[in-house]
């Protein structure tokens, strides 16, 4: 059975209070979350005001869970990541540090240090404004991290180590190459990859001078495949349409065009000159060893 893996972001508001406590959790190997300056063991004993922040209970459900059950953990100290596991069963130790009381904290079992500016390819796959997380879209990288750099296993490129963000790139990339039909080779973009735009993730126009409308979504379900043709056809005026996915279908479906990302993924990878760019986009660095 899989451990669970989960992302906890260590970003207190006073800039010098955080580097204070997050040096010290991270000499210690300790991942810490902070509810208010009291050794409250039990979710019962925070006060109903409490009880009503944003983001409270599940912030405590997935700290007790983590606690409970064991997994693997990414966490983020400023200018560095420690990767590792916390082991199931692992007690709450509370800790002061500075002026900073009721620190709730777990030790690592097995963890390594990177920094964060050798591995953006794993902070571009983060998710935004979360204290602490259970993390499902891009899980895969993070146990790849962590099987190389704990388990000392062998990696190799997959795209399922890719993040939404760098499979948006990849199929920009593949756009550019002479790898793809002729009809879709772009000559530039108009708006850049992934605009947080519902609908499309790639507007670009074509050698042909014909606008291109792009969609990246990385699966075959159905009916998710149809909610994004609709998406993309809402916003989407005439020219060429295209929905980067898993399922490969030589027919149009409503005029969108179904485009095989790992085709596209197997045939950059096997090109000379794009295969070093995957081997970037997948590239897992040495740990830190100070």
């Amino acid at each position: 059975m899989h451990d669970n893996v989960y992302f906890i972001r260590h970003n207190w508001h006073d800039k010098e209070l955080r580097e204070e406590i997050n040096k010290k959790l991270l000499n210690e190997k300790r991942i810490a979350i902070h509810f208010n300056d009291k050794a409250h063991k039990k979710f019962e004993d925070y006060s109903s005001k409490e009880k009503k922040k944003p983001g409270f209970k599940e912030a405590w459900s997935i700290f007790n869970q983590l606690g409970k059950n064991g997994g693997i953990v990414l966490a983020q100290y400023d200018e560095y990541f420690i990767i590792g596991k916390v082991k199931k069963g692992t007690k709450v130790e509370f800790r002061n540090i500075g002026s900073k009381k009721g620190l709730k904290t777990y030790t690592f079992d097995r963890s390594k240090k990177i920094l964060r500016k050798k591995c953006l390819n794993l902070v571009a796959s983060l998710p935004r404004y979360r204290t602490i997380t259970e993390v499902k879209k891009t899980e895969v990288l993070i146990r790849a991290y962590y099987d190389k750099l704990i388990r000392k296993e062998k990696t190799k490129p997959i795209i399922e180590l890719l993040s939404p963000k760098l499979q948006e790139q990849m199929c920009v990339e593949w756009l550019r190459s002479e790898l793809c039909d002729k009809s879709y080779k772009i000559k530039y973009l108009i708006l850049k990859p992934g605009l947080d735009m519902e609908g499309i993730d790639i507007y670009g126009k074509t050698c042909g001078d014909k606008y291109l409308f792009g969609q990246v979504s990385y699966t075959n379900n159905k009916k998710e495949l149809g909610k994004k043709i609709e998406a993309l056809n809402k916003l989407a005026e005439k020219g060429i349409k295209i929905l980067f996915t898993l399922k490969k279908e030589n027919n149009p479906k409503q005029g969108v065009k179904l485009v095989s990302m790992v085709d596209i993924f197997s045939q950059l990878a096997r090109n000379k000159d794009y295969k070093k760019m995957i081997q970037d986009m997948c590239f897992i660095p040495k740990p830190e060893t100070k």
